[in-house]
């Protein structure tokens, strides 16, 4: 007798991509984490910024799932820049990156609503 599986059929239109905002003032920094995302099947970024003003208006437009900030911007730093989509929001996902990693610079990020932090070299994930 045979048994009767159920098969679940997935195709890109049941499966949701993450949408992220990249903020950094760096170009190099800015198109390798963008290049790095695009790579992945399940994300995509909807908008890019070079200062954290840019990013906070980025934000708004676009509401991103996530939103990866650098720490230290022009016109309007990460911290800053988390607060304030945080105040718009406050199920905002904000995860600055950083080479900064004293504790001060966290606590602060954190403090403002960001949900994690990552450090700039941070090892990467073969794939």
């Amino acid at each position: 007798m045979r048994s009767k599986r159920k098969v679940a059929i997935h195709n890109d239109a049941s499966r949701s991509r993450i949408r992220v905002l990249i903020a950094d003032d760096h170009a190099l920094i800015l198109e390798g984490l963008a290049a790095t995302i695009a790579r992945q099947d399940d994300m995509e970024v909807v908008a890019k910024a070079v200062n954290g003003r840019d990013a906070v208006d980025l934000w708004k437009k676009h509401k991103p799932d996530i939103a990866l900030l650098d720490l230290r911007m022009p016109k309007l730093n990460g911290v800053g820049a988390t607060r304030e989509i945080r105040d718009a929001d406050v199920a905002a996902r904000v995860i600055v990156h950083t080479t900064f990693d004293t504790d001060e610079d966290i606590y602060q990020a954190v403090r403002a609503g960001a949900k994690s932090y990552l450090l700039k070299d941070a090892p990467s994930k073969s794939y």
